[in-house]
C-alpha cells in the first residue's frame, strides 16, 4: 500500500479510487432508473439521427449523444459503484440524467433549426481553402515553437530520446503554462490539423479519381505534414480530433453507403494504429538523456521552479511519466546546476544511462502489448472521464469548496481561483494511479458536471445555458458558411463535443480550438463567395 493510502485510509474502499471492472449491477431502484434514462435518451438520439443525419450540425444533439455515452450509459453499467461511493448518488443521477433530459426537450423545442436533409459536396475551390488552411496551421506551429524551442519538444524526445517523451510532453504543455504558445498549438491540434488532413485525403482521392499526381502529390506531402506536426508536443491524444473530422467528413461527402463505410474504417483503423504505433515507437531503447536537455530547456525558457517539483513529484513512484525513478537524480542533480548559474559543460552530463529496449519483444509479446495499449485507449476514451466526473462530486461532498472560484475567469474577477482538476487528482487521482503525484497530473472533468457539483442548482443551470446559446450561434454560422463547408463545420462540433466532455466550456472554445475552428471555416466561406 503506497504512503498516500496509508494516511487516507477513509477513501480507498471506494470502488471508483481502482479501475472500473464490469459487473453485473444490483436491481435497485437506481440502476433501473438509470437505465430507463439511458435507453429512453439513447433512443432519442437514433431516431433523430436517421430521420436526417444532418442533426449532427446542432450542437445540442452532439452534445447530448456525447453525455449519453460517456456519461448515462457508464453510469447504468456502473451504477453499484456510484451508489457505494457517493453520499449523494441521486444527485449525480439527477445532473446527469436531468441534463440529458432537459437537452432532449430543448431539440425538441428547437427542432425548426434542424437542418433539412442535404447532399454536400467538397468544396470546388478546394486549393485556396488548402492553402489557407496551410497558411493558418504554419502561423499556429511558429508561435508555438517560439514559445517552445524544437530541441524541448516532445517530437524531439520522441525520435531522439524516447524515454523521456512523457517528461517533454509535460514541460512542453503544462511547465510553459497558458500562453499564446500552447494556446496556438490548441488550436492547431483540434482545429487545423483535422481540417487540412480532411482536405489532403480528398485532394489524394481526386488525384486517383482524375490522374492529377501533382494534386495528389501534394495532399500526401500536406496530410503527412500535418500528422507529424500533430504530435510535435509528444501528445498522442491529439490525433483523435482528426479522425473525428476524417469521420465526419468521409461520411458527408462520399456519394455510396460503401465509399462511406470504407472511408470511416481506413479513418479509424489509421488514427488506432498511429496511436499504438506512437506507444512502441517511444519505447525502443537508447541512451537516456543523451539528446533532450530537460534542465537547459527549464532554464531557456525560465521554467526552474517548476521543473524542480515536478521531477521532485516524480521520486514519490517509480515510473512516473514513464521514466524508471534511478534516471530522476540525475536529471534533478542537472537542473539544480544550471537553475544556479552553471554551465553546460560545468553542470552534470544528464546523460542517464541505458533504457530498456522493449522493441526487440517477440511479436507475440507486441502483439499482446498491442492489445494492451488498445484496451487502455479504449478504458481511458469511455470510462475514466465518467470516473473522473464522480470524484469531483466525491470531492464536493467531503471538502468545502468556494464554489464561484472553481469557475473560469474568476482570479480576475474574484482575485483568487481555484484549480479543481489538480486538488482532485491529488486526492483521489493518486490512489487510482498507485501513488503517482506528479505535480503536473491533474483531473479534469467536463463543465456540465463540474459546475453542478461545486455551485449545486445553479451550476446546472449555468452550464445549460452556455450550451443551448452556443448551439443557437452555431445554427445561424451554419446557414451562412453554406452546404459544402457543412460537413467541416460537424466535425469541429463533434470535436467540440468530444473535449467538454472533460474540459471546461471556456477551456474549450480558448485553448482547445473551438474559436479557431470557427475562424478557420469562416475564412473559407469567404474564400468562396470571393472566387465564386
Amino acid at each position: 500500500m503506497n504512503e498516500f493510502a496509508q494516511s487516507d485510509v477513509s477513501v480507498i474502499h471506494l470502488a471508483v479510487l481502482h479501475e472500473l471492472l464490469f459487473e453485473l449491477p444490483s436491481l435497485s431502484v437506481f440502476f433501473f432508473i438509470n437505465l430507463s434514462c439511458t435507453l429512453a435518451i439513447a433512443s432519442i438520439c437514433v431516431f433523430r439521427f436517421l430521420r436526417c443525419n444532418y442533426i449532427l450540425s446542432r450542437l445540442s444533439f452532439c452534445f447530448l449523444a456525447f453525455i449519453c455515452i460517456f456519461y448515462q450509459m457508464p453510469l447504468a453499467l456502473f451504477s453499484t459503484q456510484v451508489e457505494a461511493s457517493l453520499q449523494q448518488p441521486w444527485t449525480y443521477a439527477l445532473v446527469v440524467n436531468g441534463g440529458a433530459m432537459l437537452l432532449a426537450l430543448w431539440g425538441f423545442l428547437s427542432r425548426r433549426f434542424d437542418c433539412k436533409q442535404k447532399v454536400s459536396h467538397c468544396p470546388d475551390q478546394k486549393f485556396g481553402i488548402y492553402f489557407a488552411t496551410m497558411l493558418f496551421g504554419a502561423i499556429c506551429l511558429l508561435a508555438y515553437l517560439w514559445g517552445v524551442p524544437w530541441n524541448c519538444t516532445g517530437l524531439f524526445a520522441l525520435i531522439f530520446d524516447p524515454w523521456l517523451t512523457l517528461l517533454a510532453r509535460e514541460f512542453g504543455i503544462k511547465l510553459i503554462g497558458s500562453s499564446l504558445s500552447t494556446y496556438m498549438f490548441g488550436a492547431y491540434a483540434n482545429a487545423v490539423a483535422p481540417i487540412l488532413i480532411l482536405l489532403s485525403v480528398w485532394l489524394v482521392r481526386d488525384a486517383l479519381l482524375h490522374r492529377r499526381v501533382l494534386s495528389g502529390l501534394l495532399g500526401v506531402f500536406g496530410g503527412g505534414l500535418a500528422i507529424v506536426a500533430v504530435l510535435v508536443s509528444g501528445t498522442k491524444g491529439l490525433l483523435m480530433p482528426s479522425m473525428l473530422m476524417l469521420v465526419a467528413g468521409c461520411y458527408f461527402w462520399c456519394a455510396t453507403w460503401i465509399s462511406r463505410i470504407a472511408t470511416i474504417f481506413l479513418a479509424i483503423i489509421f488514427v488506432m494504429s498511429a496511436l499504438v504505433s506512437f506507444e512502441m515507437f517511444k519505447e525502443r531503447g537508447g541512451v537516456v538523456g543523451g539528446a533532450y536537455d530537460f534542465a537547459a530547456c527549464s532554464v531557456e525558457v525560465d521554467t526552474c521552479q517548476e521543473s524542480r517539483e515536478l521531477l521532485q513529484s516524480m521520486t514519490a513512484r517509480d515510473y512516473s511519466l514513464g521514466l524508471p525513478g534511478v534516471f530522476v537524480k540525475p536529471l534533478q542533480d542537472r537542473l539544480y546546476c544550471l537553475c544556479s548559474g552553471g554551465t553546460k559543460e560545468s553542470c552534470p552530463t544528464g546523460i542517464l544511462g541505458d533504457s530498456p529496449n522493449m522493441s526487440r519483444l517477440s511479436a507475440t509479446d507486441k502483439a499482446g502489448r498491442s492489445l494492451t495499449f488498445v484496451n487502455a485507449l479504449l478504458n481511458r476514451m469511455l470510462v475514466v472521464p465518467f470516473q473522473v466526473s464522480v470524484w469531483h462530486f466525491m470531492y464536493a461532498e467531503t471538502e468545502r469548496v468556494e464554489g464561484l472560484k472553481t469557475l473560469p475567469f474568476s482570479r480576475r474577477l474574484l482575485g483568487e481561483s481555484v484549480n479543481m482538476p489538480e486538488l482532485v487528482y491529488q486526492k483521489y487521482g493518486s490512489v487510482y494511479s498507485l501513488g503517482d503525484r506528479t505535480s503536473t497530473s491533474t483531473a479534469p472533468t467536463s463543465f456540465f458536471l463540474a459546475y453542478p457539483a461545486y455551485l449545486g442548482l445553479a451550476g446546472f443551470l449555468l452550464a445549460l445555458v452556455l450550451v443551448i446559446t452556443l448551439d443557437i450561434f452555431l445554427v445561424i454560422y451554419a446557414r451562412f458558411i453554406g452546404e459544402s463547408l457543412l460537413p467541416i463545420l460537424i466535425g469541429g462540433i463533434i470535436i467540440m463535443c468530444m473535449n467538454f466532455m472533460t474540459s471546461d466550456f471556456v477551456t474549450v472554445l480558448i485553448s482547445h480550438g473551438g474559436v479557431a475552428g470557427l475562424i478557420v471555416l469562416l475564412i473559407h466561406a469567404l474564400l468562396r463567395k470571393r472566387y465564386s
